[in-house]
């Protein structure tokens, strides 16, 4: 099948006049922002039907045909952030509070790369003021939680909680979002440890190690069959024959734990 997603992206790249190279699948692009000159981002672009374990591995980014194709704004949007072309809101300027199931399902369906996902404990965070952009009293980042369950580590049994969710406006870099938002559960439930997973796709998960989080682990791989229609992602183990489907395998997700 012939796919115009190296055309797209190409386009996509020279529409925000951005230097690039690009070998086969493999874009390195200048980053724009002051803070950024002289680095570059590497991304690596998926076709539909790759189940190949191969995904390049020196990519800072992997994207997936399908996702460029059912959440394309979205995509746009998380790559303009790593480019240093982003809005910025700093969470200084922003208070948490305990948030409903349906204004975190809103928030995470609009800017989260797989959605709201269920979940016990559920904070957002809201600017405090005006800006040139935002009203006073804006929803700018969410972050979700388990219930916590009994862990044994060792010799002693943990209270681990899993953080489930997080995710910024996917227009803007929240400074400081991630941490004030995990600063506030802490106060509140006092965990003595919390897990959370990285897409590997999208990054080495350097926020969750500049919170105080550990590399523990990988996942491997999952392979999925996609329905052709409507490019739904379906684990194929799920299935008795995907032969006819488009196939895909993901990169899997870097495990991180925080101790108290």
């Amino acid at each position: 099948m012939y796919s115009t997603f190296i055309e797209e992206f190409s386009a996509f790249l020279l529409s925000l006049s951005l230097k690039f190279e690009r070998s086969e699948t493999l874009f390195i692009i200048d980053k724009a922002g002051e803070e950024m000159q002289g680095q570059k981002l590497y991304v690596n672009l998926v076709l539909l039907d790759n189940d190949s374990d191969d995904i390049l591995s020196d990519a800072d980014i992997s994207i997936f045909e399908d996702e460029w194709i059912t959440k394309g704004e979205l995509v746009k949007n998380r790559i303009k952030v790593n480019l240093g072309l982003q809005k910025t809101i700093f969470a200084r300027n922003c208070h948490v509070k305990a948030i409903t199931q349906n204004d975190a399902k809103r928030f995470l369906d609009a800017n989260h790369m797989l959605g709201y996902a269920r979940c016990h404990f559920r904070y957002g965070l809201y600017t405090l003021r005006d800006t040139e952009s935002l009203r006073r009293g804006s929803l700018v980042a969410v972050a979700t939680f388990s219930s916590p369950r009994l862990i044994k580590r060792g010799e002693v049994v943990v209270n681990s909680f899993e953080w489930i969710r997080y995710a910024g406006l996917s227009d803007y870099r929240i400074t400081g979002g991630m941490g004030k938002l995990m600063k506030c559960f802490v106060r509140d439930q006092n965990p003595r440890e919390i897990m959370s997973y990285s897409d590997i796709g999208w990054g080495k998960g350097d926020a969750y190690e500049k919170l105080g989080f550990t590399l523990i682990g990988k996942t491997e791989p999952i392979l999925f069959c996609l329905k052709k229609e409507s490019l739904a992602r379906i684990p194929a183990k799920a299935l008795n024959n995907c032969d006819s489907l488009f196939k895909l395998r993901n990169k899997g997700n870097l495990k991180f734990i925080w101790s108290s």
